[in-house]
């Protein structure tokens, strides 16, 4: 495959190799061609390096990709913030947390500016690891940094507290989220209070339910059984159907 759409000649073509990327291939394909880009002579720019790199992603050898990029470090070839969005992509996904976490230190040392991408990827691979107050606290570090959550960034902390049971903390996200100009999803909300009220946290969904309506949010009718259950279990019988009425 390589032959035919890869020139054998010493000197680089980005016109064959982004042929060859958009036929696709698989992991073997990907380490020969790897091999012949890193004998190139002047070598190819780091951006067809992270273009091989990010197509390695796709086909989920995170581990193949980190082993990569250490040979072209030792090979001399310097790092932009895309590269260096890679490497922590692929360190979150290996569970290398500690490791995400060096590499944008070292980004910003280096001078590159750490975009939400960057962020995102390490806040979804904190909640991943369990570690969910360390996330909490990397997301506030993010925001004392100057960097303003996107609707991604948002939604990655609402849906890492709901699947951690930090219901309290995934309302005050939404809550944020709303005040900075950002639409709510319905389904999210219901989400949120569902979770609140199957722990027991009748009052709290009931606030927060309260606040979304103050906002012009309509919650949909998931929203309001979730609570009317959750008041009639704990035998709230005529709060629940004031509320109902």
């Amino acid at each position: 495959m390589w032959r035919s759409t890869f020139p054998s000649s010493k000197s680089f073509s980005s016109e064959s190799f982004r042929e060859t990327l958009r036929k696709g291939f698989d992991l073997r394909e990907a380490l020969g061609l790897f091999e012949k880009m890193i004998n190139f002579r002047p070598l190819p720019t780091i951006m067809d390096f992270t273009q091989l790199l990010s197509g390695i992603c796709k086909i989920k050898r995170y581990d193949h990709a980190i082993r990569l990029i250490k040979r072209m470090e030792i090979a001399g070839i310097e790092h932009d913030v895309y590269s260096l969005n890679v490497l922590i992509n692929c360190f979150c996904h290996c569970s290398q947390q500690p490791y995400a976490l060096s590499t944008l230190a070292r980004m910003m040392k280096a001078g590159h500016e750490p975009d939400m991408f960057t962020f995102t990827m390490l806040l979804r691979g904190i909640f991943q690891q369990g570690r969910n107050m360390e996330a909490l606290r990397f997301f506030e570090q993010m925001v004392d940094m100057g960097y303003r959550p996107n609707l991604v960034a948002y939604n990655t902390a609402i849906h890492g507290c709901i699947s951690s049971d930090l219901f309290a903390q995934a309302a005050g996200f939404l809550l944020d989220m709303g005040n900075n100009g950002f639409e709510v999803n319905a389904v999210t909300i219901a989400t949120v209070i569902s979770g609140q009220c199957k722990r027991g946290l009748t009052a709290e969904a009931i606030g927060f339910l309260r606040e979304m309506e103050k906002d012009n949010l309509e919650p949909n009718v998931v929203v309001y059984s979730a609570i009317i259950d959750s008041l009639a279990k704990n035998k709230l019988l005529d709060a629940a159907m004031q509320f109902f009425n």
